[in-house]
């Protein structure tokens, strides 16, 4: 049996809320869930840059969480932004993090807007392949639900 995609989402929300919202020390299939679906959203709501400030360091995973579904086209748009916004990386610091923000040039903002054009062109079938990655993940998702149901 395939666990559906609300069940995916419902259990990854769950998780993560439990993990204070950190994808650290989490299963891979989860915090793939969770960030390809937290970006889906969070990219059409608050923009690329507005969805790095709510997401923090995690946006780098975000761009491998969409390599592993095979969203390749939409994981180097979101690894292009990371790089106009942090081209070495997210701070840890808190303060260090809200500055690279507040420091981005008007240039990095049009940058950033060419991406999110892209993005908006939807290159490449994120449902489907997010629906494959649940459906190929099914077990693992289920066992980890069984398990927080304890």
């Amino acid at each position: 049996m395939t666990i559906s995609i609300d069940r995916a989402l419902t259990l990854a929300d769950a998780t993560l809320e439990r993990n204070e919202w950190s994808v650290d020390g989490l299963p891979r299939a989860i915090v793939t869930v969770y960030l390809v679906a937290s970006a889906d959203s969070g990219i059409v709501k608050d923009g690329l840059p507005g969805w790095m400030a709510n997401l923090g360091a995690a946006a780098e995973e975000t761009v491998r969480a969409y390599e592993r579904i095979g969203a390749k086209h939409c994981a180097k748009l979101l690894a292009r932004a990371t790089a106009i916004v942090a081209p070495s990386g997210f701070p840890s610091d808190d303060a260090a993090f809200t500055q690279l923000f507040e420091d981005l040039s008007d240039a990095c903002y049009d940058d950033l807007g060419a991406l999110a054009d892209q993005w908006f062109e939807y290159p490449d079938d994120v449902g489907a392949l997010f629906e494959a990655y649940v459906a190929a993940h099914s077990g693992e998702l289920e066992q980890l639900e069984r398990e927080a149901a304890r």
